[in-house]
């Protein structure tokens, strides 16, 4: 039934919302997306929207006859003055003229502008997991709507085709579109962004921050954050995945949303957000310093900035010194746990800060346990070598041997002499919370899935951070959120 809606303050992204027609999907290579415009006033589809339909359905026979399976994404909601969605008016049109098997059209009716149209689409797109898509709009339309693909689709993962529609506009009519074309094309990046803030969560959890009994709360500012809380939507990246690559299905506009709401939930400045990179080595960067190409650990004392490392199975590391008030964050692979990154960290806060070492407090987050850190011999040598046996873990009936990085990174904190007590590893018995609220957990095996995990979850990964910052006493930094 067709019935009319009212548009929404806020946005409800689960893409289950959109595919009715999952059990026959099974995973089309090819997706059409149908951008929607205004329909008539008694619902029915203008010339314009009629053009658009006839060339999906040229794409959609041509693809057909070539035994090509495809779906077609219709786009398009119900403006207040509309009497049906312009999604359920191209449908009913494309149906009633045999263009195009109904069981083939997946309707998105949430979308009110060209930047939603193609927001939209893409989480349908990722729930068939497609690649090809193909775009079909007007002419006048199609240089705009370009421009929206572009910054939400990668390249490296869609291979994005667009197909021009006309129909016959008298002289004002023309005017009217391309006047209305030219004045929007500015403000395609301020569309884009204006639609995070209305997005709900997919999987209606809050931000789950985990901390460390051991960081001193007055002092610092920190936490390990929790796969739970975002508006990342694909399967194995939602839903705070909080790292951008342009080979995941996850746009940086999600990425940069889901920070700024970390931010707003654990009271930082997002703009003073400093990531680390994943390079799987050594270096460590101190904030002032000329940034390096390559990090995987950065150090400061200054409160202004909130410092992170990523990970998604390699642990994250934090370290604090209350006396001196530094802290630092450290992504530590096993590469970079054999390169000795958390001993360099230290290095540069002795060094660098004039810290004592019986002062600095380490706290390791969540990341791959021994449980499921599975390797192959040559690696296994390499740790028992850097470290000593005891590091490397041999099971019952498994004919490869596991790797405990935690244990690890602990031997050589304590061999440049980081106190015992002053490492948060999880075998520490301080306190009364619950083993499932100490930041060390496996990422992989976590009954709850609560982690990201490249092992666990393949290419597709999500990205957890560790984060930490000298407190504001006034929460200053906070203000602009």
């Amino acid at each position: 039934m067709l019935g009319k809606m009212s548009p929404k303050k806020e946005i409800t992204i689960c893409p289950n919302n959109f595919i009715e027609n999952m059990a026959e999907a099974d995973t089309p290579s090819d997706i059409i997306v149908v951008l929607g415009c205004r329909t008539s006033e008694d619902g029915t589809p203008s010339e314009m929207l009629k053009s658009r339909v006839h060339r999906a359905a040229e794409l959609y026979t041509s693809l057909q006859q070539k035994n090509i399976d495809c779906r077609v994404v219709v786009t398009g909601y119900c403006a207040q003055d509309q009497v049906v969605t312009e999604a359920s008016a191209i449908e009913k049109y494309a149906v009633e003229n045999n263009l195009i098997d109904p069981k083939h059209i997946i309707k998105e009716e949430q979308a009110s502008s060209t930047a939603e149209n193609s927001y939209y689409s893409r989480i349908i797109i990722d729930q068939f997991g497609a690649s090809n898509v193909h775009v079909v709009t007007t002419q006048l339309h199609m240089e705009r709507a370009k421009k929206f693909f572009e910054r939400l689709y990668s390249p490296e993962v869609y291979n994005i085709n667009y197909y021009e529609c006309t129909h016959e506009m008298n002289d004002e009519e023309k005017k009217h579109v391309e006047d209305r074309e030219e004045s929007l094309f500015p403000l395609i990046d301020e569309h884009i962004k204006i639609i995070m803030p209305k997005l709900t969560l997919p999987d209606g959890k809050m931000i789950e921050i985990l901390h460390s009994s051991l960081v001193p709360t007055d002092v610092f500012n920190h936490g390990f954050t929790t796969r739970y809380g975002g508006v990342s939507t694909y399967n194995t990246l939602s839903s705070l995945n909080l790292m951008y690559s342009d080979k995941r299905r996850d746009p940086d506009i999600n990425v940069q949303e889901n920070r700024r709401r970390l931010a707003l939930t654990a009271r930082f400045n997002p703009e003073k957000f400093r990531v680390a990179k994943c390079v799987h080595g050594a270096d460590v960067w101190v904030i002032g310093d000329p940034q390096p190409d390559s990090y995987d650990a950065l150090v400061t004392d200054n409160r202004q900035f909130t410092l992170a490392a990523p990970g998604a199975d390699c642990p994250v590391v934090l370290f604090s010194d209350p006396v001196k008030k530094v802290c630092g964050a450290a992504h530590s692979g096993w590469r970079g746990t054999l390169a000795m990154i958390g001993a360099a960290v230290v290095d540069v806060m002795l060094t660098r800060f004039e810290c004592k070492v019986k002062n600095i407090q380490v706290a390791i987050g969540p990341s791959i346990g021994p449980c499921c850190f599975e390797v192959g011999e040559e690696e296994a040598e390499k740790f028992a070598e850097a470290f000593n046996d005891s590091v490397v873990v041999r099971k019952d009936g498994s004919p490869r041997p596991f790797i405990d990085l935690r244990l690890s990174i602990r031997m050589q904190l304590e061999k440049k002499g980081v106190l015992p007590k002053n490492i948060d590893d999880n075998t520490r018995a301080t306190d009364d919370a619950s083993k499932s609220q100490h930041p060390t957990q496996c990422t992989r095996c976590d009954p709850q899935q609560r982690f990201f995990s490249f092992r666990r979850d393949g290419s597709q990964y999500g990205t957890q951070v560790a984060f930490i910052s000298l407190r504001e006493s006034d929460d200053s930094a906070c203000n602009i959120l």
